[in-house]
């Protein structure tokens, strides 16, 4: 892909008037579509357009959160240091979505579980070609795959056991 065409693809903008955003985002197609008559070049890359009071909009990145707790949500982006800046407002997830978070891990961990369970089932059959060594740590490992639950810190943080070799 064309890299003028790529960086294009990732500038943002905004529509400004009187040092106020009045639209955000705004793209490539909505600065031509507001000005019909007026011939833009085909990458807007490097291009100044304040005098379309369109303003360039540089990207920050999200702000880490737990996504079992919070979820974020673009701002309105700010003026600082001579540069129109994106922000981010971290929000808090309501009771029902956290118990759906803490469910849903709950689910996810049952199921990984399940198969590890079920991939070593073979190793404590009368007829595994196991020695009583290697079937005893099989067994150790299995029985630490059911015990995880009552860990500590369970589901948000799971110590896997490691599996024998």
């Amino acid at each position: 892909m064309d890299e003028l065409l790529l960086l294009n693809l990732i500038m943002t903008y905004a529509f400004i008037e009187n040092n106020e955003i009045t639209k955000y985002p705004v793209h490539d197609e909505d600065i031509i579509s507001k000005y019909p008559g007026t011939s833009f070049p085909r990458y807007f890359v490097g291009v100044n357009l304040e005098t379309f009071g369109v303003a360039e909009v540089l990207t920050a990145p999200s702000p880490s959160i737990d996504a079992s707790k919070e979820y974020v949500i673009e701002g309105t982006p700010e003026f600082t240091n001579d540069s129109w800046r994106q922000t981010w407002i971290v929000k808090q997830n309501d009771q029902i979505t956290i118990d759906d978070h803490f469910e849903a891990k709950i689910v996810f961990f049952k199921g990984a579980r399940s198969e590890l369970l079920a991939q070593s089932d073979w190793t404590q059959s009368p007829d595994s070609p196991l020695t009583d060594e290697k079937k005893t740590e099989w067994k150790v490992y299995r029985q630490a795959l059911r015990d995880i639950p009552s860990t500590s810190g369970y589901p948000e943080k799971i110590n896997w056991p490691v599996k024998p070799e």
